[in-house]
Order: C-alpha cells, then structure tokens, then sequence
C-alpha cells in the first residue's frame, strides 16, 4: 500500500500494477527492495509476502533504535 502523492507514490508507481490491495512491484533482490521500501517511511505499508514484510520491519526497527527510539 503507497500514500498517494507521496514520494513513494511516484517512483513505485512506476513499475508496478494494480492490485484489489494497493499496488504489486516487482522485485528481484529482497534485501536491495526491503532497503529501498524502508526509506519511504511511513509512506509505505508492505502487505505481503511476509519476508519482505519482516525485512522492511527490521530496518525500520533497527533505525529507530539507532536514533533513541524503542522498537
């Protein structure tokens, strides 16, 4: 799912397709599309598949604590 008229919005939008649940894109390495999706923030909720999902989570997770956040 992508917040409409945001940043994340546009590049994605770009290369993917619609789904009745936000929008699919194609990927070919997790971790390199998991980094990219966590820099969207909260522009950006991955729905699935779940290890995509999990990764996106972790790094989110891991910048927040880096930051005096707590997961």
């Amino acid at each position: 799912e992508v917040h409409p008229g945001t940043e994340a919005a546009l590049r994605l939008s770009r290369r993917a397709e619609s789904a009745p649940q936000g929008i699919i894109v194609p990927y070919v390495d997790l971790h390199v599309f998991a980094d990219e999706l966590a820099s969207y923030g909260p522009e950006v909720r991955v729905v699935a598949p779940d290890d995509l999902r999990d990764q996106v989570i972790r790094r989110l997770s891991a910048t927040l604590a880096l930051h005096g956040g707590a997961a």
